[in-house]
């Protein structure tokens, strides 16, 4: 009789009706045999959270004459089943610890991760202690290990796993790590200390992270702004040089922005200085103040830069561009052109440009060209373009005649 019962439990488990399921479910509070726990923990990959959820809650109700069964649910083919099991697990709390202390030996990676999830959940020292020993000795899969061990971050054995993760083999689990290591270095002074180190390492992703997480943490703290452009101003190697510069970035402070605004000058560091100007970029419009102070330097390669990030981060006060027009270097004059050109909001802003169609600097010519592609229909800039058609220069001949 019993059976049949089952049998019909289990085909309403597959109705397509929800409120079917959510009978069949609850039908199964009124039995408490094996058979009914197995459909309870199938009923947990429902396609409805109502219905697995009240499977969870029954399951839940059991508490530990359930146990074996949800360790074993461990192992489930089907994600959410495994999910919900190490949630309701983690519900029962300390009284399941040591079960799930012995499933971190098991020989299913999925009950080994989804135990120490549950342990996680539960915490307290007991739990912690099993969680890092099983780590240490390697039972838990590295690509999940960071979120495990995130549940405890003022532990420095827990940074230390996670900085010995940053060598790993594997970029996501090299990332994951960082992103833990974001969080337990700032609770742990030691652990910081680690990826200080790090930026020394022999091994490129060893520093390559050890930077990135450095960056993350300052964000709230100056003195790793200062630690960075004192390993800047000492590195001797390109692309840990440029490592540098995107860690320093990442702060998005503006004294990291001063520091990556004194490359600007450095003509015999070209791609570090290239990679200044894309990482001020990527600050945003919360450093344009610190850059317009830097629009008076006698340094014509720095004026030539800070103007490039203003027009990158599409700052659009014309007036500045405008003044940059009669600067002395070319370079100025034409990335001034470049920038009036795309970033004017009236046509008379846009004829500020015309007078240096006759600049002596053919690039700067051009430049008038590349601005004047947007306007090759109004009358005033199709005189310069038909000008420039003519020009003495090559280049500027054979683009004028392609606008016309």
């Amino acid at each position: 009789m019993e059976e049949k019962i089952y049998q019909q439990i289990e085909k309403m488990l597959s109705s397509r009706k929800t409120n079917v399921r959510l009978e069949a479910v609850e039908m199964l509070r009124e039995y408490s045999t094996e058979k009914a726990v197995k459909l309870l923990i199938k009923a947990l990959s429902d396609p409805n959270e109502e219905v697995r959820l009240l499977a969870a809650n029954i399951l839940l109700e059991r508490g530990l004459e359930v146990v074996d069964d949800l360790i074993e649910a461990l192992a489930h083919p089907k994600w959410m089943v495994r999910r919900m099991a190490s949630t309701i697990l983690a519900a029962l709390g300390d009284d399941v610890v040591d079960d799930l202390i012995n499933a971190l030996s098991h020989d299913n990676d999925d009950v080994r991760y989804w135990a120490a999830h549950a342990l996680s959940g539960i915490g307290g020292d007991k739990a912690r202690e099993a969680i890092i020993k099983a780590a240490e000795e390697n039972r838990i899969p590295k690509q999940w290990l960071p979120r495990i061990l995130i549940a405890f971050p003022d532990d420095e054995r827990v940074g230390k796993l996670l900085f010995d993760m940053l060598s790993d083999n594997r970029w996501v689990n090299r990332r994951e790590a960082a992103q833990a290591l974001e969080r337990v270095a700032q609770l742990n002074e030691s652990v910081l200390e680690m990826l200080k180190k790090g930026v020394d390492s022999p091994n490129d992703d060893v520093c390559y992270w050890s930077l990135q997480v450095l960056g993350v943490i300052g964000r709230t703290r100056s003195d790793i702004v200062d630690f960075l452009a004192r390993k800047l101003e000492v590195c001797d190697d390109d692309i840990r040089r440029e490592f540098i510069v995107d860690a320093i970035a990442k702060t998005g402070r503006k004294e990291a922005a001063q520091v990556l605004i004194k490359l600007l000058e450095r003509v015999d560091l070209a791609s570090t200085q290239r990679k200044a100007v894309d990482a001020l970029i990527e600050m945003g419009q919360d450093i344009v103040d610190v850059l317009l102070k830097e629009l008076e330097s006698a340094d014509e390669t720095k004026r030539y830069w800070i103007y490039r990030v203003l027009y990158g981060l599409h700052y659009d006060s014309i007036e500045i561009y405008k003044r940059a027009l009669k600067d002395p270097s070319w370079k100025v004059r034409s990335i001034a052109v470049m920038a009036i050109g795309d970033l004017a909001k009236s046509e008379d802003d846009v004829k500020e440009i015309l007078k240096l169609a006759e600049d002596p600097d053919s690039e700067v010519r051009k430049s008038v060209l590349i601005a004047l592609r947007n306007y090759k229909d109004k009358e005033w800039a199709r005189e310069v373009i038909e000008k420039l058609a003519n020009d003495s220069d090559e280049a500027c001949r054979v683009y004028a005649r392609s606008l016309l």
